[in-house]
């Protein structure tokens, strides 16, 4: 990678991951920070659903398709089965992006088995803003499972739950069968920094402000260049699509 601090930006591929880490690249990329969404395309199911408004809409990756419990009827869940246990930190819920505001009190729970489940999030009111694109993002500690549900006893919005996309995430960027597990020099989850933690090299630094810096998954580090024209390359230890 070259980087020319007059305007001018070349990259080799083998750095892309790096420039997000530093800051000097929007990270497009479809997943979050833990790895791709384990739920897109797995098996779903409900305790119910009205009419077409079935499970397979919480994952099959289209905002605009949604599921919807019976009319009326709460408590009501939908889960998602992502084929062997994993371990999970965060699950983010949707719904359609033009839907006016609402507040849908619902828990996530999870289970090994599909028959005993335990608390991930405890119940609790979760606003679905369009200025936030209704989405709502739900962090926990880090539980093993296969199974993860979500629980809805209460919609503002309308007298029966609904849930858009139901995306799942690992704690540690993988997935069940991961090829980026380690051990295996497979190719690594869609979404994952290739270049956090590699050797690291520049043309030429100032103080403190060292190449290493740059892929150190901090935002308030950074490398600064010695000069107008400096080069900052990360090796990433094997080929790699990015």
């Amino acid at each position: 990678m070259r980087w020319n601090q007059g305007g001018r930006l070349m990259l080799a591929g083998t750095v892309v991951a790096g420039l997000m880490s530093a800051g000097l690249l929007p990270v497009t990329l479809a997943a979050a920070a833990g790895g791709p969404n384990l739920a897109l395309g797995k098996a779903v199911s409900a305790s119910g659903s009205l009419g077409g408004y079935g499970a397979q809409g919480v994952a099959d990756g289209n905002q605009g398709s949604y599921w919807e419990g019976p009319g009326s009827t709460f408590p009501t869940w939908v889960q998602v089965d992502l084929g062997s246990s994993v371990a999970v930190d965060q699950v983010v819920l949707k719904l359609p992006a033009g839907w006016e505001t609402r507040t849908e009190t619902l828990a996530v729970q999870g289970s090994t088995d599909g028959n005993t489940f335990t608390t991930l999030s405890a119940s609790a009111g979760r606003v679905f803003n369009p200025a936030q694109s209704n989405a709502v993002t739900i962090g926990f500690t880090a539980a093993t499972v296969r199974y993860v549900r979500v629980s809805v006893t209460a919609n503002t919005g309308w007298q029966a739950a609904q849930i858009s996309e139901l995306e799942v995430y690992s704690a540690d960027g993988s997935g069940p069968g991961d090829p980026g597990d380690p051990g295996d020099p497979g190719t690594p989850p869609v979404g994952v920094n290739l270049a956090k933690g590699k050797p690291i090299e520049a043309s030429s630094v100032t103080q403190s402000f060292v190449a290493a810096n740059a892929n150190d998954d901090s935002v308030t580090s950074y490398w600064e260049a010695g000069g107008q024209q400096s080069t900052l390359t990360v090796k990433l230890g094997s080929n790699a699509d990015v």
